[in-house]
């Protein structure tokens, strides 16, 4: 397996998309958070553009959710968080 791409709950990009959790970050940034798999697999078939996509390597253990990681890398960076 691959090392993780972040590795440490301070980093910065991690910290942003946490405080996107907050509706007045998510306002003030224009920017939404979209979390789980069916919703993502949803909001890439209605044709949601997205800026970064974080996930836990731990977790994808189906077909399905590599093909969805696989769209998901043509659309947007991917990084792993572990």
């Amino acid at each position: 397996m691959n090392e993780p791409d972040i590795t440490s709950v301070s980093n910065p990009s991690l910290k942003f998309a946490a405080r996107l959790h907050k509706r007045r970050e998510r306002d003030r940034q224009g920017l939404t958070l979209v979390e789980g798999l069916s919703e993502i697999a949803m909001a890439l078939s209605a044709g949601v553009k997205f800026r970064e996509v974080y996930y836990c390597p731990e977790i994808i253990s189906t077909d399905e959710q590599r093909m969805l990681l696989d769209r998901l890398r043509k659309a947007a960076p991917v990084k792993s968080v572990s």
